[in-house]
């Protein structure tokens, strides 16, 4: 079965609930850990406003950090420092 993700999200909430499907997902071997990451990244380059924290762009929003967990929250934020390193990098 193909996990298929939604790429376009109009809330926080909705995010939220998307990403913790994906990290659902990826825990119950439906997803690589290579495509994971690709759908935190689009979620991260296309909503960063809804993704992060408004004052600190490195501090993942609170109403995320409540809907996903302490778990899914891990993969997140292990996916995103990877992601920051490379974009300092450039």
């Amino acid at each position: 079965m193909t996990y298929e993700f939604r790429e376009l999200v109009g809330t926080v909430k909705e995010l939220a609930e998307e990403i913790k499907l994906s990290c659902d997902a990826y825990s119950r071997r439906e997803l690589t850990s290579e495509r994971l990451s690709e759908i935190i990244i689009h979620y991260a380059t296309r909503y960063p406003d809804k993704l992060y924290h408004s004052d600190d762009r490195k501090v993942i929003n609170s109403t995320i950090k409540k809907i996903i967990g302490t778990r899914r929250l891990a993969f997140v934020e292990d996916i995103l420092s990877n992601y920051q390193i490379l974009l300092f990098r450039r």
